[in-house]
């Protein structure tokens, strides 16, 4: 997501929770008031942004000799089980 590398805590927009996304949308339903449809889209940006921070610190903390969970299972006759189950040996869950 281009921008997002520069994103920090610093910017958060006027609407800060998805709660209040919701109840700004309300309001510039009754309004039409551009702003309020700004800073819901600022509020978007900022959510997308911090996910892909969040994405790149998770998976700077992933060994690199961990396997990647590809959903495909290993056996036709075997469903697919949680990449946890199949690390661990455990039985489906």
């Amino acid at each position: 997501m281009t921008g997002c590398w520069a994103w920090s805590s610093s910017n958060w927009a006027d609407v800060s929770t998805a709660g209040g996304s919701i109840v700004v949308y309300e309001q510039w339903r009754e309004l039409r008031d551009p702003a309020l449809l700004k800073q819901i889209e600022d509020y978007n940006a900022t959510d997308c942004c911090s996910i892909v921070v969040l994405r790149d610190w998770l998976l700077s903390l992933r060994p690199k000799a961990t396997p990647w969970f590809t959903g495909v299972a290993e056996d036709k006759d075997q469903p697919i089980r949680s990449a946890a189950a199949r690390m661990s040996g455990s039985a489906w869950w």
